[in-house]
């Protein structure tokens, strides 16, 4: 994976998307549960897991908990990651940035495993939406050989 670099402030990540509001907006890409003003990702349990914190939950009620974050999910996206999900679990990214309108553009979304290993993309918004999937990837996802 790739290492971020800071601007000089300490303040924003310094990245080239070629999606210029992407770009000035970005403060962090990294891996793992993160909530910054570009991404937002956690760790999705798998449907199976049924126990936390010594309590037992039906098969799916914590994988449907873990979802509940990323609100702007389309059900294509959640079927998918429910689909491989079912055994192990993964960790889902969203990213997006803040248009000049002031509403939040989600570009699209990641799922790696556990160990980072890239599973899949989707992208959702097709202006730019790709070049920031890709570029973004190399932060959090370990090569595909």
């Amino acid at each position: 994976m790739k290492n971020p670099i800071y601007n000089p402030g300490g303040m924003r990540m310094v990245i080239d998307t070629g999606h210029k509001t992407f770009d000035r907006y970005c403060d962090l890409v990294t891996t793992g549960n993160v909530c910054s003003h570009v991404q937002t990702s956690s760790f999705i349990r798998a449907y199976s897991d049924v126990a936390c914190h010594g309590r037992i939950s039906p098969p799916g009620h914590l994988r449907d908990f873990d979802l509940q974050l990323f609100r702007r999910l389309p059900h294509h996206v959640r079927w998918y990651i429910e689909s491989v999900t079912m055994e192990e679990g993964a960790i889902l990214y969203q990213f997006g940035h803040l248009r000049s309108d002031g509403h939040y553009q989600v570009d699209g979304f990641i799922l790696t495993t556990r160990d980072y290993r890239f599973l899949r993309q989707f992208v959702i918004n097709p202006r730019g939406g790709q070049r920031i999937l890709d570029t973004v990837a190399l932060y959090i996802c370990e090569p595909v050989a």
